[in-house]
């Protein structure tokens, strides 16, 4: 008796799906997007999403907002005051220590900084910190400084995080970078934002 062979089972038709769902901002580049529970002075860690972007208006500002879930009520928040060709990265910095008091103890956020790296008009890779401690109505992003000489053309950055009985939290930023010439060498560097 031939056994039967079945062809292969095709793939179910799924219909059209948006793209995407429009925040009502535009930019010539990605966004760079961090999600922040550590938010000092809450006793519930409510979200939030910090992102920037260069504008769409020739200038190729950065611009810096929020957003409670990362696409709908975006606020805008203080302007960095900086321009960059290039899509811009983001990532938090902070530092908690363990307070012992009483019986048991808490983690205490002691520092924590959002870091903008950004690849200046100027070819340099530089860097800016908005002080997510600070009280809202008055924060304002602050020029860190260089970060290479090498100039780069696109940058993105991660950080890389440390945990004792004591402590917690970002050892340094580690910085990646295309070069700007035409190996096209894939560069790295490390800092701490100051």
């Amino acid at each position: 008796m031939a056994q039967k062979i079945e062809s292969p089972k095709q793939p179910a038709i799924v219909p059209h799906v948006p793209s995407g769902t429009a925040i009502g901002q535009n930019s010539p580049h990605q966004p760079a997007v961090v999600y922040d529970r550590a938010r000092p002075g809450f006793v519930v860690y409510t979200p939030l999403y910090h992102m920037v972007f260069t504008s769409n208006d020739g200038t190729n500002s950065i611009l810096y907002a929020t957003s409670p879930d990362g696409y709908t009520n975006l606020t805008v928040g203080p302007a960095p005051g900086l321009t960059s060709g290039a899509a811009p990265a983001l990532a938090q910095y902070f530092v908690s220590t363990y307070k012992s008091a009483g019986i048991g103890g808490a983690w205490e956020i002691t520092t924590n900084l959002l870091v903008l790296v950004f690849v200046a008009t100027s070819n340099l890779l530089e860097y800016a910190m908005l002080d997510l401690m600070e009280d809202p109505n008055y924060r304002a992003w602050r020029l860190g400084g260089r970060l290479a000489r090498n100039f780069g053309q696109a940058v993105s950055v991660c950080p890389q995080f440390f945990e004792s009985q004591s402590a917690q939290g970002t050892q340094n930023l580690t910085v990646y970078y295309t070069s700007d010439d035409s190996t096209n060498r894939l560069l790295e560097t490390s800092f701490v934002p100051q």
